[in-house]
């Protein structure tokens, strides 16, 4: 094994509904060239499988940017951060592949491009066939994200409110680009997001006027702004 590095996986799985957590595990651990560290938090009633108790450091109820916050360790060796999902459909080989094209362009915060087949919930996500990546100005909190050392630095502690996170990625990007940090989207490598319907357990938040509240009180870009393509990378 050449390593290139330390991975920290930081992700919530739910105990009680049906997710992709044990594909995960499994598509994660697989990496040749990093040395990965799962830490994941269990959410809702019932027991943790025992093939995923090395993998769980907490049970109970938490959203994710709270959750991680208790996962990431405060003196973190890691080089790169997953946020991961539950409900994400990664390829054999994701983190060796992805990470080539992280590195290749200098990305400190990125995300694999939505699958043509995924819930798109923006359509600035979606893969563009033909292409292996491209700097942008807007990386999405989910499904799936990947924030270098030096990023964490300057987004860590994740703020607590809004609860579902939801603005971060507005905001985000004033934070980076200030520093002269890159953000982009990996088209090459993509991964599915269709196991379950966008917002459908956020029966206890409102996310919209969250968002609204935290965005008119923090720095961040509008949607015009942030919805750009600096660069493709062909």
């Amino acid at each position: 094994m050449n390593c290139k590095g330390k991975i920290g996986v930081i992700g919530v799985y739910y105990l009680n509904r049906a997710s992709l957590i044990r594909h995960l595990v499994k598509i994660l651990s697989s990496s040749q060239n990093w040395d990965v560290e799962q830490r994941w938090a269990a959410l809702g009633q019932g027991e943790i499988d025992p093939e995923l108790k090395a993998y769980t450091l907490k049970k109970g109820s938490f959203w994710k940017f709270s959750a991680a916050n208790q996962l990431i360790p405060k003196e973190s060796s890691f080089d790169y951060i997953f946020l991961c999902d539950d409900d994400v459909e990664l390829p054999d080989g994701f983190l060796d592949h992805y990470m080539e094209w992280v590195l290749k362009y200098g990305f400190d915060l990125s995300q694999p491009a939505r699958s043509h087949q995924s819930f798109i919930d923006h359509p600035f996500t979606e893969k563009i066939d033909g292409i292996k990546a491209r700097l942008t100005r807007y990386v999405e909190i989910g499904p799936v994200v990947c924030i270098s050392r030096r990023a964490l630095e300057l987004l860590f502690p994740f703020p607590e409110f809004p609860p579902s996170g939801w603005g971060l990625d507005y905001h985000w990007p004033v934070i980076l680009q200030k520093s002269g940090l890159k953000l982009g989207i990996i088209d090459q490598v993509s991964c599915i997001h269709n196991f379950r319907i966008p917002v459908k357990y956020y029966e206890q938040s409102n996310p919209w006027k969250e968002m609204e509240y935290f965005l008119s009180v923090n720095p961040h870009l509008k949607k015009e702004e942030a919805f750009q393509i600096l660069e493709v990378y062909v």
